[in-house]
């Protein structure tokens, strides 16, 4: 389980891992993973779970669906996933940040 804080600084809201952002909207809007699951449309109400537990990476054609319904900020969302998704892929791949 992560923990998250009740009023969070916007240092924290920017340094927050994905899972971090995410268990602290459900915290802040009073949703389980479970229903935020279903409401996304997905079969399994485990989704959001695999998400904040690591097994899985918010997938990221799903990343304004999951700010419309978590009540996030899409763009901080979108960077947070694209940071912790495609940056290390582009590491790997091309060297950049190896410098």
């Amino acid at each position: 389980s992560l923990e998250v804080p009740d009023n969070p600084s916007d240092k924290w809201l920017e340094s927050a891992t994905v899972a971090e952002y995410l268990a602290y909207l459900l915290y802040k809007n009073g949703l389980t993973a479970s229903d935020a699951s279903l409401n996304l449309g997905y079969k399994s109400p485990n989704i959001l779970t695999t998400i904040l537990s690591g097994r899985m990476k918010l997938p990221i054609e799903r990343i304004y669906d999951f700010a419309h319904e978590l009540r996030a900020d899409p763009y901080l969302l979108r960077n947070k996933v694209f940071r912790e998704t495609c940056l290390s892929a582009f590491q790997a791949n091309y060297g950049i940040g190896n410098r």
